[in-house]
């Protein structure tokens, strides 16, 4: 039975599909030490199972988008998830690192299609504020992911290894591409469709990154999504390090910021059905988050750095991402119907860079914890703030 754009099951399946990457990434976390203790190599090795995962998810896209261009929404959407159905298992049963990483490289190509995808047809399928309702529904069940993925892995954990959680990946990716093959009809219109000659590649992907309303919001969203990592990178060590909370204290707090990314959405969504301006939205929350990130970079530097004071600036963060996301996302691809897949694979890319870039600088000034974490939120915030106000059109979105 197809789904129809419309009902609540099209939301919720791309809000599982686009939930793929976080639910991978954070799934993983706890089997890290079991993985390397199996497979007889340093944690730090097993970490690189992180890297290669986002290095397959962030590249895969801006090969994927021409596709989905030429060929449809569809048959990319049910290759990746089978290449990420197919990789799961394959990670599950690997006997060396060097397989390990090989088949998670391919599992973040897999994981990238969802996001990818759900937005390109988002922009085949709606206009404005109703698009815009779309991706603000689709991002809060994605950040629901976030929220469990850490817990259901330490769950796996207690009945099975690090292969268990691999394994039941690729259950997950079993039941979504089952999904997309009974409930998904293709969206892309005949007349859009392209061909995948390398010039016509080429034209596509230049009419991309010379468009200003696609480069300045992808870029916008791209500095958000760093903040954002920024803190995801360094929460575990801020607060489980400095500010001395437990291993399930740690979750419980986790989930709370996940959340807060659920309820910009959700707010997102109404005040977008309620007609409200997406460039007052924009800079509303693009300050929210600038502020919030201020305030608790001025905290790491005094004792009033505690749990307590820290927590709802955060909070206040991520919520501020559940509203900056969905205006940004559609924002960079309204105007390129005509090559959506390429638009949201460079918008996908850019945004995955800029997470990449910022857990990079964390790890570099690793040993000023806090500091660390709160300064790299306030220059990607930052940034945010002033492509929208120096760069970004301010035609309507």
């Amino acid at each position: 039975m197809r789904l129809h754009h419309r009902s609540l099951g099209f939301i919720i399946l791309f809000g599982a599909l686009s939930a793929l990457p976080p639910l991978s990434i954070d799934m993983g976390l706890p089997g890290f030490s079991g993985l390397a203790k199996s497979l007889q190599v340093p944690i730090a090795e097993a970490a690189l199972t992180l890297s290669f995962f986002l290095a397959g998810f962030s590249f895969a896209q801006l090969i994927f988008g021409p596709i989905a261009d030429a060929h449809g929404r569809r048959p990319v959407l049910l290759g990746g998830c089978i290449l990420f159905t197919v990789s799961g298992f394959m990670c599950g049963f690997a006997h060396s690192m060097q397989s390990v990483l090989l088949w998670r490289f391919l599992q973040g190509a897999g994981a990238s299609v969802g996001g990818m995808i759900g937005m390109a047809m988002v922009r085949d399928l709606y206009e404005g504020n109703e698009a815009r309702q779309k991706l603000s529904a689709i991002s809060m069940v994605n950040s629901i992911a976030p929220a469990i993925a850490p817990t259901i892995g330490g769950l796996i954990l207690l009945i099975g290894t690090w292969r268990t959680i691999y394994h039941a990946l690729g259950l997950c990716g079993l039941i979504l591409t089952l999904a997309v093959l009974m409930g998904i009809d293709e969206t892309l219109k005949q007349h859009f469709k392209r061909s995948l000659h390398w010039r016509e590649i080429a034209s596509g992907y230049q009419r991309v990154i010379t468009n200003r309303h696609c480069v300045s919001y992808s870029l916008i969203s791209c500095f958000a999504f760093g903040s954002l990592f920024a803190y995801v990178s360094g929460s575990s060590v801020v607060l489980m390090t400095q500010l001395g909370v437990s291993t399930t204290m740690f979750g419980l707090l986790f989930a709370m910021t996940a959340v807060g990314i659920m309820m910009g959405s959700l707010l997102n969504a109404n005040l977008n059905r309620a007609g409200f301006n997406p460039h007052h939205l924009l800079i509303m929350s693009l300050t929210l988050a600038f502020a919030s990130a201020i305030a608790v970079f001025i905290l790491s530097f005094t004792h009033y750095f505690q749990l307590i004071i820290v927590m709802p600036f955060l909070i206040l963060g991520t919520f501020s991402y559940g509203l900056i996301a969905p205006n940004a996302n559609y924002a960079a691809l309204h105007t390129l119907p005509e090559v959506a897949g390429m638009a949201s694979a460079f918008l996908g890319f850019l945004r995955i860079i800029g997470g990449i870039i910022a857990s990079a600088m964390i790890a570099l000034f690793y040993g000023h914890h806090a500091i660390a974490m709160t300064s790299i939120m306030v220059m990607f915030s930052s940034l945010a703030f002033l492509t929208y106000i120096f760069v970004s059109p301010r035609e309507k979105i």
